[in-house]
């Protein structure tokens, strides 16, 4: 074999080799993208039950949520504190979710369970209220999809 021809066979060894190296790196993103979804999934359903403990753990918030979300009546200074609190807390987990989701790092259906409960969230006018004074805390990207779940006549 001539130093050409082995030159020629190095060349197309070379070639066979960037393409093999291509396709594994391609593999690895793809497993680090499921990888990146699940770890969000699963931060995204430990906060779902984190806060779903709390409100059951202590029946006072327990109490004070369905006051407030009956709108029946008013809240005393420290029920209304305790009620801002909370959902401010409960719209910066959501808006957490919608990020994520907006970022491509979590499925259409976990967004889609968040997205029926924020509905019912917004549904409530005492909950209106506080979002038309308090919106500016979260992105204009948030706001935008939060105002669209917003019943017409809010």
């Amino acid at each position: 074999m001539k130093l050409s021809e082995g030159a020629h066979v190095a060349e197309i060894l070379s070639g066979i080799a960037v393409v093999v190296s291509l396709v594994i790196l391609i593999l690895e993103v793809q497993e680090n993208t499921e990888t990146q979804k699940l770890a969000a999934a699963q931060q995204v359903l430990g906060l779902s039950a984190t806060n779903n403990t709390i409100l059951t753990a202590d029946e006072s918030l327990s109490d004070l949520m369905s006051i407030a979300w009956s709108g029946e009546k008013e809240l005393s200074p420290s029920q209304d504190a305790r009620f801002n609190s909370l959902l401010l807390s409960i719209f910066a987990a959501h808006w957490q979710v919608h990020y994520q989701y907006e970022k491509g790092f979590l499925d259409r259906d976990i967004f889609d369970a968040y997205d029926r409960r924020n509905r019912q969230i917004v549904s409530s006018p005492r909950v209106q209220e506080w979002w038309r004074s308090n919106k500016f805390r979260f992105s204009e990207s948030y706001q935008d999809y939060v105002n669209r779940l917003l019943p017409a006549d809010a």
